[in-house]
């Protein structure tokens, strides 16, 4: 397995984004179209992470900066967890911590202090994944203060 560093323009991250569309397709139905696919844009990822299995993309994950919102001052100095997926028979290796860990480093050499990340209520092993690695929930913040459907989290780097 090899972890690389890239950008959203990366044609690997874009196949990967294809079929994570579809996952949550699949696990949220019309709800995923209706409300969720417009926060799901990576035109504004700060970094991208890719796993290869030799030649293979499997996984990714991005960050992007977050601009809080007037009331949300403990999220300054934050970026985002984006596009997280892990092609489902690589799932249960590690590849997600690896990717999360590799991210955190960094945003942390980039100067930020905290992980936020939003995920699906259903997302139960996504959840499991954040807490395990140290995400605590949070109250919903900016685009998803009203989606009773979102779970958010963070992380103190």
């Amino acid at each position: 397995m090899e972890l690389i560093y890239t950008n959203t323009e990366d044609k690997a991250f874009k196949e990967l984004c294809k079929q994570l569309d579809q996952y949550l397709n699949n696990t949220n139905g019309e709800q995923q179209n209706t409300i969720y696919d417009q926060y799901n844009h990576t035109d504004d990822l700060h970094c991208v992470v890719l796993v290869y299995d030799n030649e293979t993309p499997i996984a990714c994950v991005g960050i992007k900066v977050y601009v809080p919102l007037t009331d949300e001052k403990n999220l300054m100095n934050s970026v985002e967890i984006k596009r997280m997926f892990v092609q489902p028979n690589y799932r249960g290796q590690g590849l997600a911590k690896t990717m999360l860990e590799a991210l955190e480093t960094k945003a942390k050499t980039d100067g930020f202090t905290k992980m936020i990340l939003e995920t699906g209520i259903k997302m139960d092993s996504a959840i499991g994944l954040y807490t395990s690695c140290g995400y605590q929930k949070l109250n919903n913040y900016g685009s998803y203060k009203e989606l009773s459907d979102s779970v958010c989290m963070s992380k103190n780097l």
